[in-house]
């Protein structure tokens, strides 16, 4: 998608779109604005896929650094470099992972260590690209910083919008402004 014009940002309500950014960025009653990749990240991507997810990831990833000014660089998923994996998998093995609960679509681990990197597993059941990006998108969110479900808003990372709406690509931009800083406090972030 496009960046959203001015215009455009100017039209969503400024107090809706802070209850957004704080139900987003500061889940499960965080205080301080999470971790957020810095100048570039490195991302792996592997598993058993369809052939339309590969345009689908190379739509997707681009736009996140156009939207964030993060550089993505591409690595093996052996590179233990990497801070970012995208792993599709099959169904099975990802009903596994997540504990049999068949209602979850696709997963995002958001803590990076030092020893293991953002994960994001999507299972490759789906019949339809929508639902790919969906997931993509989706989950790319999460691993971006946004935490949250929020439902204030029409959001990819809430029910409803299966693409990424203005809300979403305007607080993205918001989150990696450089006047916030990884640590700050959520009344600052939130002013």
């Amino acid at each position: 998608p496009d960046v959203p014009t001015v215009n455009e940002a100017a039209d969503l309500k400024s107090y809706e779109l802070i209850a957004w950014f704080g139900d987003s960025v500061f889940a499960w009653d965080q205080i301080r604005l999470p971790l957020r990749w810095e100048e570039s990240v490195k991302v792996a991507v592997s598993g058993t896929k369809r052939v339309e997810t590969d345009a689908i990831v190379a739509d997707i990833l681009p736009a996140f650094s156009r939207l964030t000014g993060v550089r993505i660089e591409y690595v093996s998923e052996a590179d233990p470099a990497r801070q970012l994996h995208l792993q599709f998998m099959d169904r099975t093995d990802f009903v596994a992972q997540v504990q049999g609960k068949e209602t979850v679509l696709c997963l995002t681990h958001p803590v990076p260590t030092v020893d293991h990197p953002v994960l994001v597993q999507i299972p490759n059941y789906y019949t339809a690209a929508e639902l790919d990006t969906t997931c993509v998108w989706h989950e790319l969110l999460h691993a971006w910083g946004f935490l949250g479900h929020p439902e204030t808003l029409p959001s990819v990372l809430g029910p409803g919008p299966r693409v990424p709406t203005t809300n979403d690509l305007v607080l993205l931009r918001a989150l990696y402004d450089p006047r916030l800083k990884p640590g700050m406090p959520k009344y600052e972030v939130l002013q």
